[in-house]
């Protein structure tokens, strides 16, 4: 069943490693949002991984889908190299950088471990426009797509919830803003592989619902999925 997922976005090792250690008894899987940190080297992600016990995914999150501190392409490149190397679980990767990346760059990454993204914080693109990124998406063969929008009204919705359907591939899938909120729940109905939640510390993306009702929600939907 779909899991949940929650974004550790400290600005400091001291308190990734807290913040950690305090979501890990409720979420299903960790994101640790590793742009907001101003410097980011092996040994913090080694003390990372060794500290967490659920799977971890690495997300260094460029500045024009929504990061915070900037990290060149090739910085990233290296801190994924260093991740894979660490075993963490899951790499993220904006599929705009990973279309620039020359042949011996892309061998630099494990697609068994490739979250593909694509952020669109202004609007939901139509329909046709998202199935057909998705299918380009999906040729370069990553673990999981992700593809995130900002919903603004219901026929916004309409579209994230009628993607979520038609995807037949590992997907992450999501509704940004107050509107979206339904696409966070129909996640689970719509087999994506995770889905994102808010936690006491932070809302890394708009429109999340806090972790621990995102817990009850897929309790009661137990039973019913």
């Amino acid at each position: 069943m779909t899991l949940i997922a929650t974004s550790i976005t400290a600005n400091n090792n001291r308190d990734c490693l807290k913040q950690a250690k305090d979501l890990e008894e409720t979420a299903e899987i960790l994101e640790l949002r590793a742009d907001y940190l101003k410097t980011l080297n092996k040994q913090f992600l080694a003390k990372f991984k060794k500290t967490v016990a659920k799977p971890v995914i690495l997300t260094i999150r460029d500045k024009k889908e929504g990061g915070i501190n900037n990290y060149s392409l090739e910085e990233k490149l290296r801190l994924i190299k260093t991740a894979q190397d660490l075993n963490y679980d899951l790499i993220d990767l904006e599929y705009r950088n990973y279309i620039r990346l020359n042949t011996e760059q892309k061998r630099i990454i494990d697609k068994t471990k490739l979250i593909l993204s694509w952020h669109n914080f202004s609007k939901t693109n139509s329909f046709n426009y998202l199935i057909n990124l998705a299918t380009k998406m999906k040729k370069e063969k990553p673990k999981i797509i992700k593809i995130a929008v900002m919903t603004n009204n219901n026929n916004d919705v309409n579209s994230v919830l009628k993607l979520q359907i038609n995807i037949n591939y590992p997907k992450i899938i999501i509704g940004m803003g107050e509107k979206g909120k339904l696409t966070r729940v129909s996640a689970f109905f719509t087999n994506c592989y995770l889905t994102f939640s808010s936690n006491n510390f932070n809302s890394s993306a708009p429109g999340q619902i806090n972790i621990d009702t995102m817990i009850k929600i897929k309790q009661l939907l137990s039973d019913i999925i």
